[in-house]
């Protein structure tokens, strides 16, 4: 005689999520893998590299917001980006270090903040974006390189470098006007479409929490030690910039977001549009 099979209802639940989860895993990837062809596109028709093997200046210079999606992906390859507890040391490193710029701290969670606030909310998240990324190992590498999110791929690929970046000018080129992968071509049309065919999924798959973006260190702490994250979310004494969520479409044909120094030096680099035409001669051309 067969005995009785207990049922839990929520197993169905959770293979769904699983396997919608797995999905958007895969979409994410197909963008990962457009911008990583077009930046091969674009150093074939430039005939020089996007970056300078060691140079690590815009890791210095930048901390990558992320989905919740694109934190997740990351942390879910430990052994492809060292050791969990080297990932996890680095993130919570950076949650719970003092930085005297930010302004803003303990604010009560899921409350809509007024003008003022948010304006200086902003500033903050602003001068965490320009800071040291914990993941730039110190031999300029970096460390979850492999799984890195689509800000840092798009970088100098979509979006023209910022004047400070050591990208070599190729000849087609001046200090004022960069070549990218534009906006308009047909890899570019295509790293769009994917891009907000994701988005939709993870709405569809009512999983619309993995559009969420952050900070990557912030969301990758959490991911990693849930519990940790969350003493240190009461505790009052993280940045309020560090633990900010919104939702957005990324729109990695942007460009940087400027300082005002910058503008001081005459800076304007103009994005020109790079679309290689393999024709029977597999001519590069440049429009």
């Amino acid at each position: 005689m067969q005995s009785a099979r207990k049922i839990d209802p929520h197993n169905g639940v959770q293979h769904d999520k699983t396997v919608s989860l797995l999905r958007l895993y895969q979409g994410l990837k197909r963008v990962y893998d457009l911008l990583d062809k077009a930046r091969a596109e674009l150093e074939s028709v430039r005939g020089a590299p996007v970056c300078v093997e060691g140079c690590g200046l815009c890791c210095e210079r930048r901390t990558p917001a992320a989905s919740l999606l694109e934190a997740s992906y990351l942390v879910s390859h430990p052994a492809s980006n060292g050791s969990p507890g080297a990932m996890q040391h680095r993130a919570f490193a950076w949650l719970e270090a003092e930085d005297s710029r930010l302004t803003m701290c303990g604010l009560p969670r899921g409350i809509r903040l007024g003008g003022e606030d948010r304006a200086r909310l902003g500033a903050d998240v602003a001068v965490l974006t320009r800071s040291r990324c914990p993941f730039l190992l110190s031999e300029k590498t970096c460390a979850v390189y492999q799984h890195r999110p689509l800000a840092c791929r798009a970088y100098s690929v979509t979006p023209a470098p910022d004047h400070w970046c050591r990208r070599p000018i190729a000849a087609m080129e001046t200090n004022e006007i960069r070549a990218v992968i534009g906006r308009d071509t047909s890899l570019g049309i295509s790293v769009q479409g994917a891009t907000t065919a994701l988005w939709r999924a993870a709405e569809g798959f009512g999983m619309a929490q993995y559009n969420k973006v952050g900070m990557l260190p912030a969301l990758a702490a959490e991911l990693l030690d849930s519990a940790r994250y969350g003493r240190l979310l009461h505790s009052g004494v993280v940045a309020d910039a560090k633990l900010a969520l919104g939702i957005r479409l990324p729109d990695l044909f942007a460009l940087p977001v400027r300082e005002v120094v910058e503008r001081s030096l005459g800076y304007r680099a103009t994005p020109l549009g790079v679309n290689r035409v393999i024709g029977d001669m597999g001519v590069g051309e440049v429009r």
